[in-house]
């Protein structure tokens, strides 16, 4: 089964780093408090991404509402199959793989030159 990452993590990857955006700047933009950017992109126990939040972030980042709502669900289903299986540990190499990509991205970003 493949290591579906939480859209917190898709959300600070793949939006916020490439445009040096932190919880704060991106709460300020989204008029959301910082509290609640930050619980969505936190890595122990995130939180879920709502209707409201997936909305103010479709219309900041240029998509559509329903992108971060099927990142959630599929999330959610991932999970929900994972705790059906109770087998955790089986799938535990292939999220293994997928934050050593996060982290091996994060680092050539850092590692680009600016220019």
């Amino acid at each position: 089964m493949k290591c579906v990452p939480h859209p917190g993590k898709i959300l600070n990857y793949k939006f916020m780093a490439p445009r040096g955006l932190n919880s704060k700047d991106l709460a300020k933009v989204l008029q959301m408090p910082p509290s609640r950017i930050m619980a969505i992109v936190s890595s122990s126990y995130p939180m879920p991404i709502n209707h409201s939040t997936a909305t103010k972030l479709a219309r900041f980042f240029g998509n559509q509402r329903s992108y971060w709502l099927h990142l959630q669900n599929d999330y959610d289903d991932a999970q929900t199959r994972m705790d059906r299986s109770n087998d955790k540990q089986r799938h535990a190499p292939d999220c293994v793989i997928l934050e050593l990509e996060v982290l091996s991205m994060k680092l050539k970003q850092h590692l680009r030159p600016r220019t």
